[in-house]
C-alpha cells in the first residue's frame, strides 16, 4: 500500500480544464496534514465563492470515515453553532476512536450537513500517510447543485465550481444533504484520470466511489466495495496507483436509492419518520436563486451566465458576465446580452441593472419606463 502514501509535483486531486477535461490539481494544504502517520484523520473543507457572495458559508458538515474494509474509525460530530465562514478554510482533527485508536487509513469519508446551506470547493482528508482532495468539480460533474466560485488555489491557475450541501432542500435545485468518496479514487494518477475522463461513468455511475445522498444523516452508512478494489501500478509513473485490475467492476451493477436517510434497503416509513422542517432561511428564495436582492458579476475566465442559466443544477444567484457579454436572470432562467454597441434591445444595462425590452436604450426619455424591469440588488460582488 506504499503507493498510497505518495503524491507526484503536489498532485492530491483533480480539477476540470478549460475544455472540461480532469487534470491534476497542484495544490495542497500542507499544514492540513500530518507530518507522520497517526491515529487522527484531518480533514480540511474550504468553502466556495468571494468574501462578497451570500450564503455560501454555513454549519460545518459532520463527518464520517472508514477503512478500506467498511469499518468505521471516527467520527466528527458538529455543534450547535459550528460554522465555517464563506470563502474560507477549517481543519478539524478526528480521533480513531471507533477501532481502538489504530492507525487506519481514511479510505472512505462522507460528509451529511445541517440546514444552513454550505457551498463546498474543496476537502483535503489526510492521516499522514493517506492524502486525498476532492473538489468541487467532481460533484458539479456528477449531477451535484453547484454555483461558480471566486475562490483561486495557488493564484490565479487553479480554480473549481462549489458544490451545495443543504439538508432541507429549501431549493428546488438542492439535492444534497451528504457527500460521499473513496479518497484513493480521487488520487490524480494518469491512469485514473485518463480512465474518468474516457467515460464518467467510472467516476459518477460508481456509488462507492463518489456520491451525493439527499437526506443521508450524519449516522448513516455509505456502500463499500466489496471485495476491495485490486489495482494495477500507474502505466505512467508506477510509484503511484493506477485503476483497479478491472474497472467495470467499479460500475453499479444496480440502482442505489439516494434518498435514503441511513442505509440502504430501509423503508418507506423510515423515511416518513425522518423528514425535517423547512429552514426558516428559504424565505427570499425564489427557484433557484438564493437571494433576489444578490448580483454576481464577474471577469473570471470560464465562468459564463450561460451556463448558470442552461445548467439544471446551478443554484445561486443572478450573474453578469463579462466572459461572454451576458446577464441571468436566475429566478426565471433567462438570459439576456448585455447592453453595448449595437445591441440596445433586449438587453441587460449594467450601470442601472436594468433589463432592456423592445424599448431601444438609446433615444428613450429620461423618465420613459415602457419596456424596462428595473433589478434592485441590496448588494452586489465584483469577481476578478
Amino acid at each position: 500500500m506504499a503507493l498510497l502514501t505518495t503524491w507526484v509535483n503536489g498532485h492530491l486531486g483533480f480539477t476540470l480544464n478549460t475544455v472540461g477535461t480532469f487534470m491534476p490539481a497542484a495544490f495542497i494544504i500542507k499544514e492540513a496534514i500530518p507530518e507522520k502517520p497517526i491515529a487522527e484523520t484531518w480533514v480540511t473543507v474550504v468553502t466556495g465563492a468571494g468574501g462578497d457572495l451570500k450564503d455560501a458559508g454555513g454549519a460545518f458538515p459532520d463527518v464520517a470515515i472508514w477503512d478500506d474494509n467498511g469499518n468505521r474509525i471516527g467520527r466528527y460530530r458538529t455543534k450547535l453553532g459550528d460554522k465555517i465562514a464563506q470563502s474560507s478554510e477549517r481543519t478539524v482533527r478526528i480521533p480513531n476512536n471507533e477501532n481502538n485508536g489504530e492507525i487506519s487509513d481514511p479510505q472512505y469519508v462522507m460528509l451529511s450537513h445541517d440546514t444552513d446551506a454550505t457551498c463546498i470547493a474543496m476537502i483535503q482528508v489526510s492521516n499522514g500517510r493517506l492524502s486525498g482532495t476532492v473538489y468541487g468539480d467532481t460533484g458539479y460533474k456528477c449531477g451535484q447543485a453547484w454555483y461558480h466560485s471566486q475562490r483561486k488555489f495557488k493564484g490565479d491557475n487553479l480554480m473549481t465550481k462549489c458544490v451545495w450541501l443543504d439538508s432541507d432542500h429549501s431549493h428546488p435545485n438542492f439535492n444534497a444533504r451528504a457527500m460521499s468518496f473513496h479518497l484513493r479514487d480521487m488520487l490524480p494518477s494518469p491512469d485514473k484520470l485518463k480512465l474518468y475522463n474516457s467515460e464518467l461513468s467510472y467516476l459518477c455511475k460508481s456509488t462507492p466511489r463518489y456520491s451525493f445522498w439527499r437526506h443521508l444523516i450524519p449516522d448513516g452508512v455509505v456502500p463499500f466495495f466489496y471485495p476491495v478494489l485490486k489495482c494495477n501500478k500507474d502505466s505512467v509513473n508506477p510509484k503511484l496507483e493506477g485503476t483497479n485490475e478491472n474497472p467495470i467492476e467499479a460500475l453499479d451493477r444496480f440502482k442505489y436509492n439516494k434518498d435514503v436517510y441511513i442505509q440502504q434497503g430501509e423503508s418507506e416509513k423510515e423515511y416518513r419518520r425522518r423528514r425535517r422542517t423547512r429552514s426558516t432561511r428559504s424565505s427570499k428564495r425564489q427557484g433557484s436563486n438564493m437571494d433576489p436582492d444578490h448580483l454576481v458579476l464577474t471577469e473570471i475566465p470560464g465562468q459564463t451566465a450561460r451556463e448558470i442559466c442552461e445548467h439544471p443544477n446551478s443554484v445561486g444567484y443572478d450573474i453578469v458576465s463579462f466572459v461572454d457579454g451576458r446577464y441571468c436572470d436566475l429566478t426565471k432562467r433567462k438570459l439576456y446580452d448585455l447592453c453595448a454597441g449595437s445591441i440596445t434591445t433586449n438587453c441587460f444595462d449594467v450601470n442601472s441593472t436594468t433589463v432592456i425590452g423592445a424599448q431601444s436604450l438609446t433615444g428613450r426619455s429620461r423618465d420613459s419606463t415602457k419596456g424596462r424591469i428595473a433589478k434592485l440588488y441590496k448588494t452586489r460582488a465584483y469577481w476578478k
